[in-house]
């Protein structure tokens, strides 16, 4: 996983990885759980988009490829060259095509790792309707408009452990506003 520029190779098969000792790092967990939690249409609409993506990177067409020639690094999700990005793509859909492949991986992550995955797991069959999260740049609160800065913490209401969907009530709310409806339910409660 060293290539950078056009002589990206196929990736490696996951299976393949892991069967000989590759150790796993954050780089697919979330796909590992929603391959265990999507329905079969969900998990192939999902595999879909990163095989497609996946070709597009491997020829060279990828919007990323085409429009900037650059490397796709991400800090975050763990990947520094186009190789990486490529194994990326390629092991989340095999993950979300294959919930054994799942499985198997989750069992092989090291133990910090495997325990993150399996909170998530968790959280997404016991769904909660409040959720704390870190609200992405440029949300704003709910009730009073307040905009978030980046990472910031607001309370969400109906939110479902599905990242592809929104909130149901489309965002949070952040502490003051949550502290004013306390205090107001508080004293209705007198």
């Amino acid at each position: 996983m060293t290539a950078t520029g056009p002589n990206i190779t196929p990736p490696i098969p996951l299976r393949v990885y892991l069967d000989a000792g590759g150790v796993l790092d954050d780089l697919i967990l979330d796909h590992i759980v929603e391959a265990l939690v999507y329905t079969p249409v969900q998990r192939a609409r999902a595999a879909d988009v990163y095989r497609r993506d996946l070709v597009e990177v491997l020829d060279g067409t990828h919007h990323d490829v085409a429009w900037r020639g650059t490397i796709p690094t991400d800090p975050e999700r763990g990947w520094g060259s186009w190789q990486q990005f490529a194994s990326y793509l390629s092991w989340s859909a095999e993950v979300l095509e294959d919930p054994d492949l799942a499985r198997h991986a989750l069992e092989s992550l090291p133990v910090d790792r495997r325990s993150k995955a399996e909170r998530k797991l968790w959280n997404w069959k016991h769904p909660h309707p409040l959720v704390i999260t870190e609200t992405p740049d440029g949300d704003a609160c709910l009730e009073c408009g307040d905009r978030f800065e980046p990472a910031e913490i607001a309370l969400t209401v109906g939110w479902q452990p599905d990242w592809s969907e929104e909130p149901d009530l489309g965002g949070g709310w952040c502490f003051g506003c949550v502290t004013i409806a306390y205090e107001a339910m508080k004293a209705a409660q007198r």
